[in-house]
């Protein structure tokens, strides 16, 4: 068993297991039996065959399924069901193709997706899924009943994008001082990673990988640019840790306000996954979110992790591996992409 301490106290290393606070009550995290083979789901797919390099994760709104999609250009998503009885296998996965007056997107770059009800909308019913795609910084959405993607939604391009950031040493490189835009602009910065929608807030929350990595909470049109945060977890702006950010995930029973609201947030690099308060007390009049902003944080001892998604109704918490980056960097069984599964106990 793993245990995640709360502390808002502890200001120990991003990979480190924080020692408790008397006044917070312990989170526990246990890994449910081994990680999924998802190629293993797929019919033409064997042993020496990797067919998925996994890149985000979603848990949807209106059934017991994950979302993934291909980090590759083929466009492929992914869902798979959550149950034991189904045994968290992929069951249905597509190719949307171009929608009515959407242009031609080609070799895209995804490296999130998410699926959201934004308010007034039925969630029983809504068929929008909003993935990342790195090569544009743009978010895409795709209506999976018609398997038709809409046109993209570029961030450098959202009102409030030209707003300078701040001028600290969190926002480095090109980013200190400069616009959104040029931020994102700038060919030699990383681009968008992970993304996930909060009801409470009714907003999307996108991540900027790293140097510097950024929050970015965007209005749920994907007009509006509402705020930026530096994130300070660990290697912002070249020291020695290593740190990007990789993945986001909205909890429902952690964000029920915008007043008291947490957020799980996990790293390739640094192998660790956090819980981040971005409670209005924690974020209001900030421009960095740095060690004072997590809740708590885990080690998990495997790298290539490049999604998250919590589900509330079961306490499980999926954390996907894009074994495309090979065996070697990711510490995995061939070059596969695995799912794992961990029960959270508050």
């Amino acid at each position: 068993m793993q245990t995640l301490h709360r502390s808002l106290a502890a200001q120990l290393l991003c990979i480190s297991l924080w020692s408790p606070a008397p006044s917070f009550a312990d989170i526990a995290i246990t890994q449910s039996g081994a990680p999924i083979n998802l190629d293993e789901s797929l019919t033409h797919c064997n042993s020496s065959n990797a067919c998925i390099e996994a890149s985000g994760l979603s848990i949807s709104h209106n059934n017991p399924a994950l979302w993934t999609i291909n980090d590759d250009s083929d466009w492929t998503m992914y869902q798979a069901h959550t149950s034991s009885a189904l045994g968290s296998s992929i069951d249905d996965h597509f190719i949307p193709t171009q929608g009515r007056n959407a242009p031609k997107i080609e070799a895209p770059d995804f490296e999130g997706v998410a699926a959201a009800c934004r308010a007034g909308e039925d969630c029983r019913n809504t068929p929008l899924i909003y993935l990342v795609d790195e090569q544009r910084n743009a978010i895409i959405p795709v209506d999976y009943r018609e398997k038709k993607y809409h046109d993209d939604k570029k961030v450098a391009q959202m009102r409030g994008a030209v707003q300078r950031l701040p001028t600290t040493d969190k926002f480095c490189g090109t980013c200190r001082g400069e616009s959104l835009t040029d931020c994102l602009n700038n060919a030699g910065n990383s681009g968008l990673e992970g993304i996930t929608f909060s009801p409470a807030h009714n907003s999307f929350f996108v991540l900027k990988e790293k140097k510097p990595g950024l929050l970015i909470k965007i209005s749920a049109d994907l007009n509006i640019i509402e705020q930026v945060w530096g994130l300070d977890l660990g290697d912002s702006c070249g020291n020695n840790i290593d740190i990007d950010y990789s993945g986001l995930s909205h909890d429902p029973s952690r964000c029920k306000t915008t007043a008291d609201c947490e957020m799980w947030l996990v790293s390739d690099e640094a192998e660790t996954v956090y819980l981040l308060d971005i409670s209005d007390s924690k974020i209001n009049n900030k421009t960095t979110l740095n060690h004072s902003s997590v809740n708590a944080s885990q080690s998990l001892g495997h790298k290539c992790s490049e999604g998250i998604a919590y589900d509330h109704n079961t306490d499980q918490l999926y954390i996907v591996v894009d074994g495309g980056k090979g065996a070697d960097n990711c510490g995995t069984p061939g070059n596969h992409s695995y799912l794992y599964t961990y029960h959270v106990s508050h």
